[in-house]
């Protein structure tokens, strides 16, 4: 895992989308990423209390709610850079594929929609008809199964030798 996650593969890997890789350097990059936003979101989820005051109970300024919302900004700009990061992985192993590149957008952005429509739901009311949030989790969860089907699970294309 070493020798693929190196300095010098960094680039290849999670910043351009030009190449192919093997189902192992995808799994082991994919592995990176996702282990890497699950631990930002258990930070988020044991600091997330703190922004959520009143200014009854608490001073107008208040170090905690401003500690909150700082690592709030840098939770959503890595969430973006490990999706982007996640797009141009898999960009590769779709070409390995024999499959279009393009599809590996597909991913990062059922996954920010499916995001944004959690924040959303609570704070619009009945605007959004309850059964929709549960179904995009179901949509969600179907893509992230074919990508893991397709990019982690299949065999590559006849022109590209896989390891």
């Amino acid at each position: 895992m070493a020798g693929v996650l190196s300095r010098g593969s960094f680039r290849f890997l999670f910043r351009q989308d030009a190449g192919v890789i093997t189902r192992a350097v995808w799994w082991t990059g994919t592995l990176a990423l996702s282990l890497t936003f699950a631990a930002l979101t258990l930070v988020w989820l044991a600091i997330a209390g703190g922004a959520h005051r009143s200014l009854d109970s608490t001073p107008l300024f208040d170090v905690r709610t401003a500690f909150t919302y700082l690592y709030l900004v840098i939770y959503a700009v890595a969430a973006l850079l490990i999706s982007v990061s996640q797009y141009y992985l898999s960009a590769k192993r779709f070409r390995a594929c024999g499959k279009p590149p393009e599809c590996a957008g597909i991913l990062p952005f059922s996954a920010l929609f499916n995001s944004v429509a959690h924040w959303v739901e609570p704070r619009v009311g009945d605007s959004i008809p309850a059964w929709v949030v549960p179904a995009l989790d179901v949509l969600m969860l179907a893509v992230i199964i074919w990508n893991i089907l397709e990019l982690g699970v299949r065999k590559n294309a006849a022109s590209v030798k896989d390891a």
